[in-house]
Parts: structure tokens; sequence; C-alpha cells
């Protein structure tokens, strides 16, 4: 999804790259929207994505604590 943004931002740099980005969205998406999965099917990919999400948010939250702290 960085792809898009990056299109936005810098137009024509890349137009390239952004077919196979789109593409390798994850199996996940894929299944819903060609074959109609549900919620069973893309539940797990969901809570791998949920993980990564805290994981860096947590990251962030601990580096700006210490940048906040360092001023």
């Amino acid at each position: 999804m960085l792809i898009p943004a990056l299109a936005a931002l810098f137009p024509g740099t890349a137009a390239g790259g952004s077919g196979p980005a789109v593409l390798s969205a994850g199996p996940g998406l894929v299944d819903v929207q060609v074959h109609g999965a549900g919620w069973a099917e893309t539940l797990p990919e969901l809570g791998v994505l949920a993980a990564w999400c805290v994981g860096l948010f947590v990251v962030g939250w601990l580096v700006l604590k210490r940048r906040v702290q360092a001023l």
C-alpha cells in the first residue's frame, strides 16, 4: 500500500512497480474478492496483520517516548 502513496507524492517514479505490489497484497484479499471467502478463511491473516500493527505501534511509541524525554 506504500506504492500508491509514493506515486501520488512523486508522480512517474513508482509506476513500474505498482502492478506487482498490488498483486502481492495478500492471498486473503484475493480470496475475498475473487472467491468470496468469509471471515473464517481470512481471520488468521487478519490476526497476523493486527499483530504487526500492534508491534509497529509499540515500537513507534517507544521511539517517540525516548525522543520526547531527550528534549
